[in-house]
């Protein structure tokens, strides 16, 4: 047979197997049926979360607290975006066609005006609710989880258990599966923060744990015992704790030295402190409030606030004492009240120009970086609980509850944060400065620094400091709360 002919033969017979294999390439996919199972169950769980959310608004719009009516609202429509009711509350339209407009004419209402002596109680009821709704949603999201777990969709398992914490905080499985796990304090801590806890572990288990030292203070005879001693190269501390717990505080107070000279770009060889840091770490409210009223002058009011908050501090000469009933809350007041002995001294002459909002905020930024316990001295004085009891017990609980007053609206703005005294500063107030802090030492860290030498010229008056912000960073407070915002929705 001639060669051309065998060509043209072959091409006859592969012509149908070609147009077979372009037909099949033409049809779509088969649909995946654990996928389509999978969009199923998520669209029901969002719609179970919306509801809910959007029943306990109408609960607290029922009682005129509008205000705090809207994160429910706003949470219904994270879940479901075209849920009607949480749409209407919010002030939005239907279209014909399909989607929403928002209508001026029907803004939502943002102030409560419900009586002052029915609100207390009525929140009261309302965080029962929140914790029975939030528990039944919890398990509709973990339920999820697991069915994603169980059939392939890694991303998606994670991104369940994620809702199941955000409606209960302390799930176990949810927890673990995200890896979570309980440090020594009972606090969970996530995988990255475990990894970084444990770095400055290694970095503090290396520093100076000082030595022991037996000589008699004014302050043993102030609370009527024998305190026991340690010193190292930049602390005396003293303690009515065991000498074990004192010798790691001192490392840590070593660490945490060393850790703001590293951030804050300090010479190793300039000396910010002249002379030793004291500290005094108590463990029995008796044995503190005994030193306030031997040790401290000045009104018995003075006394009496300084007995309420715990703890003490003052800078000429470096001194702080506070008394804590449990290890981690030691180690966080070491590490937070170091950090305000340090900062302030990295600002003279000019510490006075420093907001609280900028030293609170340092303190927390370091007490996390070293620790990651979740535990905050300054956020149980701001909020009146120094029984611990109402502090959430999680490495990372501040970002959600900061992540949630931004999409609610109720964050203080930047100029109010940032002019406010000690006094005024409340929870969602410390909180926002933590965040504040974390942002422009993680992500502009040189702008921060040329921050605090721009401040160092400045009164710290509202004014001088919105220049200094601007010498810094380009940006008023206006500007700068609009670009922390946005990276709160994006980062946390």
């Amino acid at each position: 047979m001639p060669r051309a002919l065998r060509l043209v033969l072959a091409l006859a017979l592969l012509l149908p197997f070609s147009g077979a294999l372009r037909a099949q390439a033409d049809d779509p996919a088969p649909e995946d049926p654990k996928r389509k199972t999978y969009e199923g169950k998520v669209k029901d769980a969002r719609k179970k979360a919306a509801s809910k959310h959007s029943d306990l608004g109408e609960w607290l719009y029922g009682k005129k607290l509008y205000a705090e009516s809207i994160p429910e609202y706003e949470r219904a429509l994270s879940y479901d975006a075209d849920h009607s009711k949480a749409r209407e509350r919010m002030g939005f339209v239907k279209k014909e066609g399909g989607g929403w407009n928002a209508d001026p004419k029907k803004a939502p209402k943002r102030k409560s005006e419900c009586p002052e002596e029915k609100k207390y109680a009525y929140l009261d009821e309302f965080a029962n609710k929140v914790k029975k709704e939030g528990h039944e949603l919890a398990e509709v999201f973990w339920s999820l989880g697991d069915w994603c777990k169980k059939n392939g969709f890694a991303a998606e398992a994670e991104d369940a258990c994620r809702m199941c914490i955000d409606h209960e905080r302390d799930h176990a499985k949810a927890r673990e599966a995200l890896g979570f796990k309980k440090d020594s304090g009972g606090a969970w801590v996530g995988a990255s923060d475990r990894a970084e806890k444990d770095a400055m572990g290694k970095k503090a288990a290396s520093a100076s744990e000082g030595r022991p030292i037996q000589k008699a203070t004014a302050d043993d005879k102030a609370i009527g015992a024998t305190l026991t001693k340690r010193e190292s190269a930049h602390f005396f501390f003293q303690t009515s704790s065991p000498d074990k717990l004192l010798a790691e505080c001192v490392r840590l107070a070593e660490t945490t030295r060393e850790e703001f000279y590293t951030q804050f770009e300090i010479p190793a060889d300039r000396v910010l402190v002249e002379g030793l840091v004291w500290g005094i770490l108590l463990t029995k409210q008796a044995e503190y409030h005994a030193w306030i009223d031997q040790m401290v002058d000045g009104s018995q009011g003075n006394r009496d606030q300084l007995k309420r908050t715990g703890g003490h501090l003052k800078h000429e000469p470096p001194q702080y004492i506070g008394y804590h009933d449990d290890e981690n809350s030691t180690k966080d007041f070491v590490v937070h009240y170091t950090i305000h002995v340090l900062h302030h001294y990295y600002m003279n002459p000019a510490a006075g120009a420093m907001q609280p909002w900028l030293y609170e905020g340092t303190g927390h930024y370091f007490s996390h970086r070293l620790l990651r316990t979740g535990l905050t001295n300054c956020f149980t004085q701001a909020t009146g609980d120094t029984s611990k009891k109402g502090v959430p017990r999680d490495s990372d609980w501040w970002k959600q509850f900061i992540r949630e007053a931004v999409v609610g609206g109720r964050d203080p703005e930047m100029r109010i944060l940032m002019t406010a005294g000690i006094n005024q500063l409340d929870g969602e107030m410390l909180v926002k400065a933590w965040s504040v802090i974390e942002w422009l030492m993680g992500t502009k860290r040189s702008e921060m620094l040329a921050f605090h030498e721009a401040l160092k010229s400045t009164d710290g008056k509202a004014e001088s400091q919105e220049s200094a912000l601007k010498a810094a960073f380009g940006a008023g407070y206006i500007e700068l709360d609009q670009a922390w915002r946005e990276y709160v929705r994006k980062s946390y």
